[in-house]
């Protein structure tokens, strides 16, 4: 099994929430197996209801394209333990435990 965080903290937006919304439902259909960790805000939850048991939601509260935001991102994902990080914008922490 593989760890899988998804940063989706801009699923209410128009383009790039669209792409993580459908991103999230392809991969929720396709696969049972793997772990996956959804960076949510605090409004993010309700857009990703009724996922399979393999998926989890993270809240990241830092602020997105903050400094604050590098740093926490940064801890949070050392926390988790992953394989892989996706990050649906150009935002990446500053430092990464695992690949991205």
């Amino acid at each position: 099994m593989v760890a899988i965080a998804i940063d989706a903290r801009k699923i209410r937006d128009f383009g790039i929430g669209t792409y993580i919304r459908n991103l999230v439902r392809a991969i929720a259909r396709l696969d049972d197996e793997n772990r996956y960790l959804l960076l949510v805000g605090a409004q993010g939850a309700e857009a990703l209801a009724d996922l399979p048991p393999n998926f989890h939601l993270v809240t990241e509260r830092s602020r997105v394209y903050s400094i604050k935001e590098l740093f926490a991102l940064s801890w949070r994902l050392w926390r988790l333990d992953l394989d892989l990080y996706h990050a649906t914008h150009y935002v990446l922490p500053l430092v990464l435990p695992c690949k991205a």
